[in-house]
């Protein structure tokens, strides 16, 4: 990941060589088949996030440097004279704008820049000198005001193919807006606050209207089979042509929103049931589509790939949504200790359903002094195959390594932090120890595409740790109005299965790794190999991100 932050190699067009500035960061070295060598807005957010969040655990001087230089390039980029204003998607990595035909405005960057820049300020140990300050105040100012004005216009989405209203890009900006107005309001601008609080709420509101039942109808409150649409209303293609997206609006950007947004109670948060039940729901429909879930090769965890019916590349299993997804159980994991209860619904039954279906094996310890991460001085949590200063190393395009033996047979060095930061994750995960024989959660027998097990012991669903979750009288899960939390021990063995789930389906990425251990956009759907361009920024981002999550998880009791 470092390496595509601030690259030393440039970009070459023709006979001019684009050099990169400080600050930038490039969405991949591949600049053809796809030419992703750009400075994306939104991708350049998430993977600062990363840096960010290393930043908070180690405080090192590099990652200091690389983040206030991108607090600089931003300010820059916003300044440009582009036609889509903040709404642009992309730049040069020097900064100069992209004059390429391109799917445009887009209005997800401004918040997750955002919603990066003031996690670095609340993560710094000492206050950023008055000049900088300013500067990340202009920044967040002037990208949150943007989503202030444009939040009920249509735009492209995280996919770039359609223009409509989207899912993904009115969570973030809900969750953006929500973490600001606190925070400027301490700076003093009140009235700017109450604004941002204000359009936050109309955003949840509008969000609420993506609850919808598999026939593309508004779902009613407490309908087992609705879902949270990606897309709702008229979409056009690039060329202003009505359209139809494939896979009926069930969309794997819905569940990432979430991680994005960063809020971890509440409507259209991490425990919203009807985000659940989209979670449940794509889980099994992927389990169902793509060959190498269905095989179960690397375990019982699930590879997410974007909706049904895509065909970019062919359709296949993607880095960062996988990882989005481990992020996901993670974060509920982290939650639990703060949580008074957790009530089972009709929504979120069947991804309850999933979770416990889960036996648990005891997770590596993580170490307790200094960060939540690891002790100040120890191992980072780096991308795989690299360094948190120096890029992954080997040779370019190696083929993903064929499936054999056990999934303990991937070196635990290709897992992010193992023996470090982070512990290694279960035994479901590469590198992790010998199997120990937990049941699968992808239970024989479950129904296609409903995301319930069905092969549970009758008239109970086992709980983590061998004891039944007071209130689970069927096969289908916990019953409605059941608080998973209630029972003695019932937190920690949530807790812990929570964990365990996201192992599982962290280890559909890291069982594929290919011996470089590089990172591409997807890995193929019947043999796991890399697709799409490789040496993705993002994808390597999501993974340190979903190993910070599962430190903090399993740091908290």
């Amino acid at each position: 990941m470092r390496r595509n932050i601030e690259p030393a190699f440039p970009k070459q067009v023709g006979e001019k060589a684009i050099k990169a500035a400080p600050g930038s960061v490039i969405a991949s070295p591949s600049a053809q088949d796809p030419d992703y060598f750009f400075h994306w807005v939104r991708d350049s957010a998430l993977v600062m996030d990363a840096v960010v969040r290393l930043y908070g655990s180690y405080a090192d001087p590099d990652l200091e440097r690389v983040i206030e230089s991108f607090i600089d390039f931003s300010a820059r980029l916003q300044r440009a004279p582009v036609g889509a204003g903040l709404g642009e998607v992309r730049f040069n990595v020097d900064g100069s704008p992209d004059t390429l035909p391109w799917s445009r405005p887009q209005f997800d960057g401004p918040a997750l820049r955002a919603l990066t820049l003031l996690r670095y300020q609340a993560v710094r140990r000492t206050p950023l000198p008055a000049a900088r300050e300013q500067v990340l105040r202009d920044v967040v100012r002037r990208d949150l005001d943007f989503v202030v004005l444009h939040w009920n216009e249509p735009c492209f989405d995280v996919w770039e193919s359609y223009t409509g209203v989207y899912y993904y890009t009115r969570a973030v900006q809900a969750g953006a807006l929500l973490a600001a107005a606190p925070v400027v309001r301490a700076w003093g601008d009140v009235a700017r606050a109450s604004r941002y609080e204000q359009v936050a709420q109309r955003l949840l509101d509008a969000l609420d209207a993506h609850w919808r039942t598999p026939a593309g109808a508004a779902a009613r409150a407490g309908a087992a089979d609705g879902f949270l649409a990606y897309s709702i209303g008229d979409l056009r293609d690039v060329n202003g042509v009505p359209a139809t997206r494939p896979g009926g609006g069930l969309d794997a950007g819905v569940v990432m929103a979430a991680v994005h947004a960063g809020r971890a109670s509440g409507r259209h948060a991490l425990d919203d049931p009807r985000l659940l039940a989209t979670a449940a729901r794509l889980e099994a429909l992927f389990e169902e589509r793509f060959p190498i879930n269905r095989e179960d090769r690397h375990g019982p965890g699930t590879a997410i790939g974007r909706h049904e019916g895509d065909q970019y590349y062919g359709g296949n299993p993607f880095v960062f949504l996988t990882a989005a997804f481990a992020e996901f159980h993670y974060r509920l994991a982290a939650s639990l200790p703060s949580r008074p209860s957790l009530v089972v619904t009709p929504e979120s039954r069947a991804f309850w359903a999933r979770v416990l279906a889960t036996t648990p094996a005891a997770p590596a310890a993580v170490p307790q002094a200094g960060s939540a991460a690891a002790p100040p001085g120890g191992p980072a949590v780096v991308p795989p195959g690299g360094s948190a200063a120096a890029p992954p190393s080997g040779r370019a395009g190696s083929p993903a390594a064929p499936p054999s033996g056990p999934a303990t047979a991937v070196p635990s060095s290709k897992v992010p932090g193992a023996g470090g930061a982070t512990g290694v994750p279960s035994s479901r995960v590469p590198g992790a120890g010998a199997a120990t024989g937990a049941p699968s959660s992808k239970v024989p027998g479950a129904a296609a595409g409903s995301g319930v097990p069905t092969g549970s012991a009758p008239g109970m669903v086992a709980s983590p740790g061998g004891s039944a979750i007071a209130g689970a009288a069927t096969t289908q899960g916990p019953a409605p109005g059941t608080d998973l939390l209630l029972a003695p021990g019932a937190r920690e063995r949530l807790r812990l299965a929570l964990v365990q789930r996201g192992d599982e389906t962290l280890a559909a990425i890291l069982h594929y790794l290919p011996d470089d251990a590089r990172l591409a956009e997807q890995f193929d759907k019947e043999t796991g190999a890399p697709r799409s361009a490789m040496d993705l920024t993002w994808s390597y981002a999501s993974v340190i991100t979903a190993a910070l999550a599962r430190a903090e998880a399993l740091a908290l009791r």
